[in-house]
């Protein structure tokens, strides 16, 4: 009876290990994906989850001692970062691939805030299966003495500031990962550089771009309080995809505001979208959020939102003969307000004068002082 479980344990051992041996098997050579969509496979397994929404966001240890404390360093001290990106199953067809990576920035914690260097958007051109890179922020002189914090939840990070990456290439076709560094020079001599690593051996994250997308150079920076706002836009294929234009604010009557729309065959380019009198949900002198979304797949239940653009107008005063007038400067209501208080002023100050010029006369009016008919 021993032989026979012995024997038993032993086949159902050879059992398990062959179930595991092709389980692993099936998840290299079939990789799932997240929610099941995205294009598959990329050249490099990514150390951060796949960004479907086309932003991108890493971290690392933030600058510390070589015993692992806090790195306190001068006014003399300057930051400098990199990054590089990589288009995953590149073909023939990606060279030439236009990419817009949108403005990024590398922030640090340090005591009593952060300090962070970010760079503009820019746009490249992809010219083979290779990193394509590195492409450096500005280097950035701290200016003041600071202390790097390295506790368990500090890391320095490195975003797309949540808007997502562009090619010219249509939305979920391609990925591209991202990696990138930065180096510390402390300016003094214990510790006179700290870095996160080389490129090549740093952490990425994959993410998944939308199709490219232009904000025209006319949308407004300013709104006059009371007035609606356009935004404008274009691109080679823009047909049949659904957007939207979101306005937020701080303060005011209304917190949201938003218009969705989806390009018509027979849309002329730019195509505008108009927030009716967004003027309105603001104060004179405070600003109102623009966002522009790109909602991919709208038709199927749990569609991708992509945020393409982000910026704020700032609400200045009405526009006179817009339904507001201006008056030296003033609305036409307070204006007229304060002529007609200013018109019984003057009635009351010269009826008192009348009186008052009478009493020296003498007393009460006579004849003589009443108009002949």
């Amino acid at each position: 009876m021993p032989d026979r479980l012995g024997a038993l344990a032993l086949a159902l051992f050879v059992a398990a290990v062959a179930v595991a041996a092709a389980t692993v098997t099936l998840i290299v050579l079939n990789p799932p994906h997240a929610n099941g969509t995205g294009p598959s496979g990329t050249v490099h397994v990514a150390n951060f989850p796949t960004s479907y929404s086309g932003n991108f966001a890493l971290t690392t240890r933030p600058p510390e001692t070589p015993y692992g404390s806090e790195l306190e360093v001068g006014a003399d001290a300057v930051i400098a970062s990199q990054y590089e990106f990589e288009v995953g199953n590149y073909t023939a067809a990606d060279a030439g691939m236009t990419v817009r990576v949108p403005g990024v920035a590398v922030t640090f914690p340090v005591a009593g805030g952060n300090v962070t260097i970010s760079n503009k958007t820019a746009l490249y051109t992809v010219n083979g299966p290779s990193w394509q890179g590195p492409f450096s922020l500005p280097t950035t002189p701290l200016n003041h003495s600071a202390i790097f914090l390295n506790g368990a939840g500090d890391h320095v990070a490195f975003s797309s500031q949540t808007l997502a990456v562009m090619t010219s290439r249509p939305w979920n076709t391609t990925v591209l990962a991202f990696r990138w560094n930065w180096t510390l020079f402390t300016g003094t001599p214990n510790d006179p550089v700290v870095s996160s690593g080389p490129l090549d051996s740093a952490s990425n994250q994959t993410v998944v771009p939308d199709e490219l997308v232009a904000k025209e150079a006319s949308n407004l920076l300013n709104l006059h309080a009371g007035q609606s706002y356009s935004f404008c836009f274009n691109g080679n294929d823009i047909v049949g995809r659904t957007f939207s234009l979101h306005a937020t604010v701080a303060k005011g009557t209304y917190d949201f505001f938003q218009v969705n729309e989806t390009v018509p065959a027979s849309a002329s380019l730019p195509v505008c979208m108009t927030l009716p009198a967004v003027g309105n949900l603001s104060e004179v002198g405070q600003s109102v959020g623009l966002r522009f979304w790109d909602y991919q797949s709208p038709d199927q239940p749990g569609f991708t939102p992509l945020l393409l653009f982000s910026y704020n107008v700032n609400v200045t005063a009405p526009l006179a003969g817009n339904g507001a007038s201006q008056v030296f400067g003033l609305p036409f209501a307070t204006f007229a307000g304060y002529v007609s208080a200013a018109a019984v002023a003057g009635i009351l100050l010269l009826a008192a004068l009348v009186v008052a010029r009478r009493r020296r006369r003498g007393g009460a009016p006579t004849a003589a002082d009443r108009p002949t008919p």
